[in-house]
């Protein structure tokens, strides 16, 4: 017998709270910070060498690719341009053309996500040797690359940064510069050190450490201020996921029900 009642999923509700959000995501990083810090002294033997101390390096090494660290890094990358994406869809309901900025800055931020899977920044030494282009003061090339690239798009944002609520504001700035004394001043002076002195201890224990540690914090801090205006700014205190209809019966190519 046919049945024409469909089934209705219960919708999904996800309360949005930017103090929890902040402790989950928190929690985790000083996690694998400590995960590598341990790893690392007892490969430098610092400390006594423990049984599985080679696995916390191979897992949760700071400098490492495609481990638990980069994962994490990439799900934060993940989390802005959600939240980004989120801010311009509600934001669109207003009379103002803001929310195309938000839904910019998610397009960055994707490219960014990208990049960290595919760390197309560490090339930039090849790209600018291939053209035989030496930068003084810059021992990550890519800062310059970055910068230069992304001057005309920060003059576009200027007015727009200038209108945010200052709360906003200022937890953007302060992730910006978290992050860069990490991503680019931390990773400078690590460069140099590299020069000197190699792969030593110092540099996994103190330059990586800080360096990786600075950038998650950054991503953290960009992530709670964009949860914070969603909640505060915009009023969305949670986000109701309303699924499709499912019909419990089968159809054949005509429509007519098969059950």
């Amino acid at each position: 017998m046919s049945n024409n009642h469909d089934n209705k999923l219960s919708p999904i509700i996800i309360k949005v709270k930017p103090k929890c959000i902040f402790l989950y995501i928190f929690v985790p990083i000083v996690f694998l910070v400590l995960a590598h810090v341990l790893g690392q002294l007892a490969t430098f033997n610092i400390i006594p060498r423990f049984r599985g101390y080679d696995l916390l390096v191979i897992f949760f090494n700071l400098d490492g690719e495609a481990n638990l660290p980069t994962l994490y890094s990439v799900f934060e990358w993940f989390l802005c341009v959600i939240f980004l994406a989120l801010i311009g869809f509600f934001d669109r309901k207003t009379l103002s053309s803001r929310y195309l900025y938000w839904w910019g800055l998610a397009i960055i931020f994707s490219f960014l996500l990208i990049d960290e899977f595919i760390s197309f920044h560490e090339l930039s030494e090849q790209i600018l040797a291939l053209f035989n282009i030496k930068v003084l003061l810059f021992p990550n090339a890519w800062v310059l690359i970055y910068a230069v690239a992304l001057a005309p798009i920060a003059l576009a944002y200027l007015q727009f940064m200038i209108h945010l609520p200052q709360k906003t504001k200022y937890l953007f700035i302060f992730s910006f510069m978290v992050f860069m004394l990490g991503a680019a001043v931390t990773e400078s002076l690590e460069l140099f050190h590299m020069e000197i002195y190699g792969d030593d201890k110092y540099h996994y224990l103190y330059f990586v450490t800080v360096e990786e540690t600075l950038e998650m914090m950054g991503l953290l801090i960009f992530i709670y201020a964009l949860a914070s205006h969603l909640v505060h700014e915009l009023g969305v205190s949670q986000i109701k996921i309303v699924p499709e209809k499912i019909s419990p019966g089968l159809t054949d190519q005509s429509g007519q029900s098969l059950s």
